[in-house]
């Protein structure tokens, strides 16, 4: 799966809060850094700003990333996991 799944993710989720709530509830999305983009831009494969975000908003959902080479990669699902205590690929 690539890039191309979010927004189709997006339209599914925001189809389903609408038919829940109708118009009195919707969710604001919100792009945050991880992986190979985020190691270019900061630095780091699992920003804090990224982390601090989830922990703000209690929820994230995990797009395509870049995976380097699994010899010496802890995988960052793993790291996020770790550092939130949760497991499993929802969550956060």
């Amino acid at each position: 799966m690539g890039v191309e799944i979010t927004p189709s993710m997006q339209a599914i989720v925001n189809a389903a809060v609408k038919k829940a709530y109708g118009s009195e509830h919707e969710i604001e999305w919100i792009e945050v850094l991880a992986g190979e983009r985020a190691f270019n831009e900061t630095g780091s494969w699992l920003p804090d700003e990224t982390m601090e975000a989830f922990k703000k908003y209690g929820v994230g959902i995990k797009g395509p990333l870049t995976t380097p080479s699994r010899k010496f990669f802890v995988w960052r699902e793993t790291g996020v996991q770790r550092r939130n205590g949760t497991s499993g690929t929802c969550g956060m």
